[in-house]
């Protein structure tokens, strides 16, 4: 074996070959990075390079707005050379507005493969929304669209998402509407003729769909692998619903989640039959209605026309479960059958948990951004309830929300896939119960400042959350804490929130904590 020297082992961006380099900054280094720290840096290779490049990605997601500025200036000189941009209000006030002020469609990006495009209505020029939302139908090269519209003004309609599945090229298309839904503003087109759409992978919540648009729908994307709707019309019209015979064989699918409202008219029969055109489905999850739980009929669907499934996930609530009492239905799924099934949940729980679990899934076509996970983290419960009896692992919950007493405590469940935790109020028992179940090296943030908080209790968990990138906690338990007793292997966020009042601390007191 060569060893080669510390100091000469490692290769700089010089020492590359220009095809490399090229295909480097093409494909893998945000625009921005390229424009602000490579140009104008008294190197005339690099900059005969990025001369030469064809393909810009420019991702503005938290982009420093001097940044945004100036990369926008560029634009007009390279609106060929773009195939990806990301634009977002999160954390950026202000950027769509500037962004559509400059370019008021998106058509002049006629190269542009991947789109991040999330607004908010209350705050933007409806005008400029509707030009810029109607140009994204004249993208033809299109092949990842995500929409994320918040605001109490949609322009999302049923018809503007079938004009988008039209475009000859996506593969990748979400569409999330946050906020009351209005129709006033919304794009209506007219209905199109049949067609078969390239999509594989969908996402749609927050518009108006029943079951009758979703069976609608399966007829023109032939081609799905994923697909993900929440159904909030809980209607459905049996005059305008496809008959099973000509709903195609979705032989492509693997991933299908469905969520009914909690009054919703459709049936286990339905249901059933629709599965049927799907039997090469690996993965389900459905948070279903009073009418969806029945265990005996789930297991007789399963096994005979789902044989390559792998992960099943029911999710319900006592109020969706009307007058029937829990512990029966959670009985119904203790035979042999569901407990031989590792990854086969039912699962019980409060209705703000399924309301905030939907509205964490990252609509960004599978790019991760906290703000959804966050979000749901702060709308987790202590009320969850399992069907099986023995101990299993889940990856399902990635969020775990502790307030006082909470029944999970009764169960032996490992929860091996947990990155976010906020405790109220914290005792022994839970910290006990925490160690045990729960894999806290893959915590990455910690929320203990609605607690009380002793220097014993909460260093015995801290030992173990080696990922930990984010603690907050009230300033009155600084006194408590010891930085010393971080291992984390991350530069870590620390946050102090002040719950009461007007709080006087010694800054120099706090500074020595971490000196």
């Amino acid at each position: 074996m060569v060893e080669f020297e510390r100091d000469k082992s490692w290769l700089t961006l010089e020492s590359l070959p220009n095809e490399i380099l090229i295909d480097i900054l093409e494909n893998y280094i945000n625009g921005i990075d390229i424009f602000t720290a490579f140009v104008g840096q008294l190197n005339s290779r690099i900059d005969d390079l990025i001369a030469q490049c064809r393909k810009f990605r420019f991702n503005f997601i938290c982009c420093r707005k001097d940044h945004f500025q100036f990369c926008l200036s560029l634009f007009p000189s390279m609106v060929d050379c773009i195939t990806e941009l990301n634009l977002s209000e999160w954390k950026t006030p202000g950027q769509i507005n500037r962004f559509l002020s400059s370019f008021s469609s998106f058509e002049v990006f006629k190269n542009l493969r991947i789109l991040y495009f999330h607004f908010d209505t209350d705050v933007k020029s409806s005008e400029l929304l509707r030009v810029a939302c109607q140009s994204l139908m004249h993208l033809m090269n299109l092949c990842t669209l995500s929409i994320n519209e918040k605001g109490n003004n949609s322009y999302i309609s049923r018809a503007f998402i079938h004009s988008l599945l039209s475009l000859p090229r996506l593969k990748h298309l979400s569409v999330a509407v946050q906020g009351r839904e209005s129709y006033h503003n919304q794009i209506l087109l007219p209905t199109l003729s049949p067609f078969s759409s390239k999509i594989e992978h969908l996402i749609i919540t927050g518009v108006q769909y029943n079951w009758s648009h979703l069976q609608a729908m399966i007829q023109y994307t032939p081609h799905l692998r994923y697909f993900n709707v929440r159904l909030t019309d809980s209607n459905f019209d049996p005059y305008h619903t496809a008959s099973l015979d000509n709903l195609p064989f979705l032989l492509q699918l693997r991933t299908l989640i469905l969520h009914f409202e909690d009054n919703h008219s459709v049936t286990f029969e339905m249901v059933a039959q629709f599965l049927q055109k799907a039997n090469n489905l690996c993965r389900l999850e459905i948070t279903a209605h009073d009418a969806l739980i029945r265990a005996s009929s789930w297991e007789q669907l399963i096994q005979a026309t789902l044989p390559h499934l792998n992960r099943f996930c029911l999710k319900s609530s006592p109020s969706r479960l009307k007058n029937r009492i829990i512990s029966e239905v959670l009985l119904s799924f203790q035979t042999s059958f569901w407990t031989a099934k590792n990854s086969f949940y039912f699962i019980i729980v409060d209705d703000d948990v399924l309301l905030n679990d939907f509205r964490r899934f990252d609509h960004s076509c599978g790019r991760y951004h906290q703000t959804y996970a966050s979000n749901w983290r702060r709308g987790s419960s202590q009320s969850t309830q399992f069907a099986a009896t023995s101990a299993f692992a889940t990856s399902t919950f990635t969020s775990l929300y502790f307030c006082g007493d909470s029944p999970l405590l009764s169960y032996q469940h490992l929860f091996n896939n947990v990155r976010y935790l906020v405790i109220t109020r914290l005792e022994k028992n839970l910290v006990s119960w925490i160690l045990e179940h729960v894999n806290c090296s893959k915590i990455e943030e910690l929320d203990i400042s609605q607690c009380e908080v002793d220097q014993v209790m909460i260093s015995l968990p801290l030992i173990y959350m080696k990922n930990l990138k984010s603690l907050i906690l009230d300033i009155n338990q600084l006194n408590a804490f010891k930085p010393s007793q971080l291992e984390t292997n991350n530069q870590m966020s620390f946050t102090l929130s002040i719950s009461n009042g007007l709080v006087y601390f010694d800054v120099m007191e706090t500074g020595n904590l971490f000196g």
